[in-house]
């Protein structure tokens, strides 16, 4: 899998908001999403970084993950999802947040794994058939029966929307008055705290 970048820091957004964690942004991303311009890593959608294996990206924290958190985000880390599975089975005491668009599948999926969809396009074009949590971005082509069609699909997941980074809430507050199914409003919180 190409690695763009890994460090560690605190997760800002979501339910685990909070906790520290090890990331890993993974290069490239071929899903032609309607925000893909205000992408907040477009240096991440070019399919460009250091190979690396599934043995070395565990190496790569420096020190013993047991019970602790490793986040692969991207680009799309679903490019790769034989890669990332293979490191969590080879790594059960370790725990895994996955942030996707939904766009490709994750098949088999662990309990020391917490999947992270962020939505880029309807419901119906979404082909990740399971998540423990959904994350929209109020951008100005998202609506509120789109979040809705999303807690439908994912109707074990939770809800949460979050205001496009450096943007007033107003948009993200709407949405989640109209969509009406329990949606909470989150952020990207470590930007606010000056930290990757």
């Amino acid at each position: 899998m190409l690695v763009r970048d890994s460090y560690w820091s605190y997760q800002g957004t979501g339910f685990n908001t909070g906790i520290r964690q090890f990331f890993v942004r993974l290069a490239g991303c071929s899903i032609k999403c309607p925000i893909r311009k205000i992408c907040d890593e477009q240096e991440s959608l070019e399919f460009n970084g250091t190979e690396t294996s599934t043995e070395e990206l565990m190496a790569m924290p420096g020190e013993d993950m047991n019970g602790k958190w490793i986040h692969i985000t991207g680009g799309e880390p679903l490019h790769y999802a034989q890669e990332i599975l293979a490191a969590v089975k080879n790594a059960p005491n370790a725990m895994f947040q996955i942030q996707t668009s939904g766009m490709l599948e994750l098949c088999g999926h662990h309990e020391n794994t917490w999947i992270t969809c962020s939505p880029k396009s309807e419901a119906n074009k979404l082909r990740l058939t399971k998540c423990n949590e959904i994350v929209v971005v109020a951008h100005d082509l998202m609506t509120s029966s789109q979040m809705t069609e999303y807690s439908i699909k994912y109707p074990h997941a939770l809800l949460w929307c979050s205001p496009v980074h450096g943007q007033s809430a107003k948009t993200a507050e709407k949405l989640i008055e109209r969509s009406n199914c329990g949606y909470r409003l989150t952020g990207q919180l470590h930007k606010q705290w000056g930290i990757k």
